[in-house]
């Protein structure tokens, strides 16, 4: 948690700039969106029934389309008496019988007005026995595209033109969309009327109706805008766009030729588990599809092929869906490619951080590691979302201006919420996108094949800031402004990809994104869409709230834990080792069972219970009972430093060397001495054991014992109501030689009452930790002890056991825990 502490502070900095900055400098704050996806339907409905169409049952399409000559016109003339018949946006409905012999097309401005009419009859409906339109009609249909407006214009120009001519304004602009652009046929007669507005910048509207027979085809409301405004869009987008586009599809191309070749390789010789590339590419193919559905580009499709004679079933449904999944795969392709060479590359060189991307597609969502990885990653964004604004605001690049591609298209959506969150994967300039490729693949690629450090960052700075240019909305209006995002983008990546992970890279580009989209919404007066809005920026909320909460109480995983997700070496034969290895484990698990006690000791005057539970299949805990001349019993507790096989195997010899001196000796202090003498010359430094050993004597009730760096046991007097420790001083077992252990061990002896009780334990039990990091402890333990004073040994036994799991509350132990409860039997 503490690593998220900068993110944060720089979360409060990023997405503070952005919202600062976002009305002044975004277009999508000036768009003035009025009307959402069902109320341009029901205005299009509205308009059909005017003209005698009843489009009920009908099927219908809706897309946005944006008029960047209108924008720039409007950007500098804001208060323009014209501004509303020069609408930013432009929303198309399109509606068609299900076999598409019929086919009704309206778009609309940002308000609602009508811009044009496209009607498609079978012949037969088109020659209605009542006659044409008559003048009146045509020009009432004509005012519907200028409405109150036109009284404020010079009408220069009014025709009609017969049969088979046709006449077409000088341009028609962004108004005219899709495949309808003055398509005449034998018999249409086309009336237009031509306006230009008053002023110093002076703009031509053009009033175009077409009828065919009884109706009225067509109608078009089409503007002339001064040609420097033209040429300036023409500029810029000739410019900018080659230049960067060029460059971003040259550099893409190159790097999915070299993650396939690095893929292939990879999975010949087995290095490269293709199950995580299949996930990523369900995952990213699922993904990328929702967004092309939801963020408007397959309605787009369907609106560019339902407008033809007789498209049909096909052309309206199979073939846009068709059409979109190819386009998809010019970015799925470089994606899974470019995946598979970076798992083939962290496998041979351990370049590049892509284990929280992969932890994540095996659904290992409940870990700390990627809990921190996405919460950081959505703090960063804010970073990301504020470079543009903060580059076109700084004035240091002259006629740089924020220019966000596609993002009215989600205003159309079925879903704006869910197209606000998805839709940013579907578009190649998406940041998402090329930041995957920069981080995921070019810059562990160059690590690994360039043997100077500082020469592989200097170039996969270069390259990347190259590739990441295009992610900028700055690079239709200032090639130098895109260039220096793209270093600005580069850096910054580069510094959270070092100090994190992809994954959090990756989340970071898609949080900026999204931002910039939730921002788009909440600043249009449409009430919908600005709900839309809402919920999906309270839908980011949920998901941070979540990843803070992973990144606090979820699975605390091992780095090499999460590795293992990125190694193949050869599945089979990983799996035939983990079986392996779990029938040794459950071998050594049943061995070390049967070197405990079998039943307790039936001792004269006491009663005994025991336990001890592995915290893995096989544990370092151990307890026994030796039998001992004159009726005495030996009671050994122990606990060998770390866990697993290793400490099993210690235990082993622990235990043999117990048995082997205490039949020699009947002092327990010169039993450990010489255990600690044999412990010092087999084992290692760094394993050690810590053992309890005392000798009970029913005859005269005394407990001697020795304590060789173990847990004090716990002695509860029930008589005078008192709890005490027993701590006589020892060093564990093999730690320190002969001379030093004897001169610290000491043996004590202690005389029993009647229902008096010793808690032997390891500290499995005293340092077993909750969720919150709290540890059980001794105070806890000895409170159990004096609430069991009237209790029977397994009774007591089960009273410390169920207070621990009570207050783990589901936390597994992290210890092994070992109990041994001595009552002694009243008078």
């Amino acid at each position: 948690m503490r690593r998220l502490l900068i993110p944060l502070l720089l979360a409060v900095a990023g997405y503070g700039a952005f919202a600062l900055l976002f009305s002044r400098l975004d277009p999508a704050a000036r768009w003035q969106q009025t009307i959402d996806r069902q109320q341009a339907i029901a205005r299009a409905n509205e308009i059909a029934a005017r003209y005698g169409l009843e489009t009920r049952g009908w099927d219908v399409v809706v897309t946005t389309g944006r008029n960047r000559e209108a924008e720039r016109y409007l950007l500098a003339h804001p208060q323009s008496e014209i501004a509303p018949l020069l609408s930013p946006l432009v929303t198309t409905v399109t509606m068609g019988t299900m076999h598409g012999e019929r086919s009704f097309r309206v778009s609309l401005a940002a308000d609602g007005h009508l811009l044009s009419l496209i009607r498609r009859e079978p012949e037969k409906t088109g020659q209605a026995p009542t006659g044409p339109p008559t003048a009146a009609e045509i020009e009432a249909a004509l005012k519907d595209l200028t409405g109150s407006f036109s009284p404020r214009f010079t009408q220069i120009k009014a025709n009609s033109q017969g049969q088979g001519s046709r006449k077409s304004p000088e341009r028609f602009g962004a108004f005219v969309v899709g495949s309808d652009r003055d398509k005449s046929e034998k018999g249409d007669r086309r009336f237009t009327q031509e306006f230009i507005s008053s002023g110093q910048d002076q703009v031509k509207f053009t009033t175009e109706a077409v009828v065919a027979g009884s109706i009225i085809k067509e109608l078009r409301l089409a503007a002339t805008l001064p040609a420097r405004f033209l040429d300036e869009v023409a500029f810029d987008r000739s410019t900018s766009v080659v230049v960067i586009g060029g460059l971003t599809v040259a550099l893409v191309v190159l790097l999915t030729l070299g993650g396939l070749v690095l893929y292939f390789f990879g999975l010949a010789r087995r290095e490269v588990d293709w199950r995580n590339a299949l996930a990523f590419l369900v995952t990213i193919t699922l993904l990328m599809i929702t967004a092309n559905y939801l963020g408007g580009a397959t309605e787009s499709l369907r609106a560019e092929l339902t407008m033809g004679e007789t498209p049909g079933f096909f052309m309206r449904v199979a073939l846009p869906l068709l059409i979109s999944f190819l386009l998809l795969l010019q970015f799925l392709i470089p994606l899974l490619v470019c995946w598979g060479g970076a798992l083939a590359l962290y496998a041979r060189t351990r370049q590049g951080r892509p284990a929280g991307l992969a932890a994540m597609l095996r659904g290992r969502l409940w870990s700390r590691a990627t809990g921190t990885y996405l919460a950081a990653g959505m703090l960063l964004g804010g970073i990301i979302a504020a470079l543009p604004f903060l580059i076109a605001g700084s004035r240091i690049f002259p006629g740089s201006a924020v220019d966000a591609e596609n993002i009215h298209r989600i205003f159309a959506s079925k879903a704006p919420a869910l197209a606000a969150l998805t839709s940013p994967a579907a578009t190649n300039t998406s940041g998402t996108f090329l930041l995957f490729l920069v981080f995921g693949f070019l810059v562990p690629l160059l690590g690994s094949y360039l043997t100077k450090p500082l020469l592989a960052r200097l170039l996969s700075v270069v390259v990347g800031a190259l590739l990441l240019a295009s992610v900028f909305p700055l690079g239709r209006t200032s090639l130098a402004s895109a260039l220096a995002g793209g270093l600005l983008l580069m850096v910054t990546g580069e510094q959270i990809w070092r100090r994190f992970d992809l994954l959090t890279v990756v989340m970071a580009s898609v949080s900026a994104e999204v931002a910039l989209r939730i921002a788009a919404l909440l600043a249009q007066p449409s009430a919908a869409l600005r709900l839309a809005g809402v919920t999906a920026l309270t839908a980011m909320g949920l998901l941070f709230a979540f990843a803070l909460v992973a990144a606090w109480k979820g699975r605390a995983t091992a780095p090499e834990a999460d590795a293992a997700l990125l190694r193949a070496g050869t599945l089979i034969e990983d799996r035939a080792e983990r079986e392996r290895l779990k029938a040794e484990f459950n071998v050594a698990q049943r061995a070390q069972q049967q070197m405990l006690p079998a039943v307790t000791p039936d001792l004269p005057g006491f009663h005994i219970a025991a336990i001890c539970r592995p915290s893995r299949e096989v544990g370092g805990d151990l307890y026994d009972f030796i039998p001992l001349p004159d009726g005495k019993l030996g009671i050994v507790v122990a606990d060998v430093s770390g866990k697993g096989v290793p400490a099993s195997l210690y235990m082993t010899l622990t235990k043999g060397l117990m048995l082997s001196v205490a039949e020699e000796q009947s002092d327990p202090g010169a039993v450990l001495r010489e255990v600690n003498k044999h412990l010092y010359e087999a084992c290692q430094r760094k394993m050690f054991v810590t053992l309890f050993y005392g000798v009970l004597d029913p005859r005269t009730r005394t407990l001697t014992c020795s304590r060789a760096g173990h847990n004090p046991p716990i002695w509860r007097r029930t008589s005078e109501q008192t709890t005490l420790m027993l701590k006589p001083p020892g060093p564990g077992l093999g730690l320190v030689s002969g001379q030093s252990f004897d001169r610290v061990l000491k043996v004590e002896q202690i005389s029993l009452s009647p229902h008096d009780t010793l808690f032997l334990y390891s500290d499995g039990i005293t340092e077993a930790m909750n969720e919150h990091q709290e540890e059980y402890g001794e105070a806890r333990l000895m409170a159990v002890a004096e609430r069991a004073d009237w209790l029977d040994a397994e009774m007591a036994l089960n009273a410390v056991l169920g207070d621990v799991s009570a207050f783990l509350a589901g936390t597994p132990p992290q210890d092994d825990q070992t109990l041994v409860v001595v009552r002694v039997a009243g008078n």
